[in-house]
């Protein structure tokens, strides 16, 4: 049905570009002086070294596997792959995670006030929103470009059938 192999190297590839790029962003963004000082008081700051590898290993892991679901849309919905595609299913993947992270901290307020910080650089920061965004437009990019054509081709028959139905005379229903 899809090309897993395929997407699971493509989805470790655009992983690791998209962590590069994490730490870019996260390492410029401390020149900003209202979001250099936040940063360096919230909970991210205080992690020790493994901590970090882990959370970027971790990172790498769910990337690679995510990449599968950006393949069933590539075979299944677009039936066309390429890094534009791949761009705009990563756009439309920040957009959900980012709401997915607002509906999280209104239902789990003891949780949000733990990571208050990030919160609020996260839905404050015009910086940190546009830096959320690029990893995830760079990461769906790059897994697009590298899955390559799909096997269901934009002119294979597809599985459903449109039919209409038309209503029967009045009174008849």
């Amino acid at each position: 049905m899809i090309k897993l192999g395929r997407a699971l190297a493509a989805g470790a590839v655009a992983s690791l570009a998209a962590v590069a790029l994490a730490i870019t962003g996260w390492w410029l963004m401390r020149f900003e002086p209202a979001v250099g000082e936040a940063m360096r008081r919230d909970m991210l700051a205080m992690l020790p070294l493994p901590a970090w590898i882990a959370a970027g290993v971790a990172a790498v892991i769910g990337g690679t596997v995510l990449a599968a679901l950006y393949a069933l849309a590539f075979e299944l919905v677009t039936r066309r792959s390429g890094w534009l595609i791949g761009a705009a299913l990563g756009a439309a993947h920040a957009a959900a995670v980012w709401l997915g992270i607002g509906l999280l901290a209104w239902w789990l307020p003891a949780l949000a006030q733990r990571v208050g910080v990030e919160l609020s650089l996260l839905f404050n920061s015009l910086a940190a929103v546009l830096a959320f965004v690029a990893v995830q437009v760079v990461y769906g990019a790059v897994v697009g470009w590298l899955y390559g054509t799909p096997r269901h081709g934009a002119d294979a028959k597809s599985l459903v059938t449109w039919r209409e139905l038309f209503p029967m005379e009045k009174g008849a229903e």
